[in-house]
Formats: C-alpha cells, sequence, structure tokens
C-alpha cells in the first residue's frame, strides 16, 4: 500500500486510536499517557476524576509520543522543553479538537491530550444553570455594545462552554465577535 496507509495502519497508530476512541465514549475530558520506570500508564479524567484506564509496554512510549508530535506538528526531535499543539480527528462518529500538551518528566515525556467535542454539544444559558438575578444580570451584561467578559476557573470546569452559550445569545449578522483562550 501506499505510505499513507501504512502509517495509518501501523500498530501505534491503532494503539492511539483505540486510546482516543475509548476516552470519546467515556466522555472523557483529557487523556493522560505517563511514563513510568516500566511502562506507560494511561489515564482518562471522566466526570473530573482521573481513572487509569489502561497500561502499555513502556517500549512503545518514543513511538507513540512521536505519532502525537507528528499529528500536532511538533518537532519530534525536542524532548527537553515542554510543546503543545493541536489536531482534529473523527472518532466515534463525532469530529473532536484534541488539545496536545507535551512535557518532559523523568522517565520520558507526558503527553496530555484534551478533547473537545465540536459536534457542537451547544448549551444556552439557562441550561448552564444561570436563572433569576443572575440571568438577568447577565443578559443586560452581553447586549452592552462594548465590553469584555473575563471567565476563570479550574481545567475541565466549563469556562468554554459558557461563553459559547453566551455567544449564542449575542451571535447575528450585525456583530462581529473575537474569542481568545
Amino acid at each position: 500500500g501506499n505510505i499513507k496507509t501504512i502509517v495509518q495502519d501501523s500498530p501505534i497508530s491503532r494503539a492511539l486510536s483505540k486510546i482516543l476512541e475509548h476516552a470519546v465514549r467515556n466522555r472523557a475530558s483529557d487523556v493522560h499517557i505517563e511514563p513510568l520506570e516500566d511502562k506507560l500508564k494511561i489515564r482518562c479524567r471522566i466526570d473530573g476524576v482521573l481513572r487509569e484506564v489502561m497500561q502499555l509496554p513502556k517500549s512503545i512510549e518514543p513511538a507513540l509520543v512521536s505519532r502525537i508530535k507528528i499529528l500536532s506538528n511538533l518537532k519530534i526531535d525536542e524532548h527537553r522543553i515542554p510543546q503543545d499543539g493541536q489536531f482534529d480527528v473523527q472518532l466515534a462518529g463525532k469530529d473532536v479538537d484534541l488539545r496536545i500538551a507535551i512535557s518532559p518528566v523523568v522517565w520520558g515525556e507526558q503527553v496530555v491530550i484534551r478533547l473537545l467535542d465540536k459536534s457542537g454539544s451547544s448549551f444556552n444559558i439557562e441550561q448552564m444553570g444561570f436563572a433569576g438575578r443572575a440571568l438577568r444580570s447577565i443578559r443586560q451584561g452581553i447586549q452592552k455594545p462594548n465590553g469584555m467578559i473575563i471567565t476563570s476557573g479550574p481545567t475541565g470546569s466549563g469556562k468554554s462552554t459558557t461563553l459559547y452559550a453566551l455567544l449564542q445569545e449575542v451571535k447575528n449578522d450585525t456583530v462581529n465577535i473575537v474569542t481568545l483562550e
């Protein structure tokens, strides 16, 4: 077969696909690939809790990390400094945006993959839990002709989801919206 087919059908690519498919099916927010002295530990954050889902042989770590770096357009020969990247993939019938953070650790390189479902699990602000006075205040604030909204919170707490719900309220053809994350 051609080189692309060979690369996609490699055991490393299949292992990565299995890890990511497991994460998507279980609605994980992120995947941690953690090298230990004698194995590779794979953990998924599901409902805010990091759970070990599998262990892989330590021997596949360099190839697995390199595969992730290639997909993320990162430098495969850089092992001393952290690198961040991203790539899109279709898994379990969903378009998923993967944010990649690779960091050197004692036993190799740790990879944290943040999974963002692009297929629009979109919420409105009522579904986000806003009601009463808080809902009225937010609606008044987002109707102003200018200004800025800042959200803060820990990873996975819903900052982006909240802001995108707010954008759904104000989105129309007369407004230009810019987001920074």
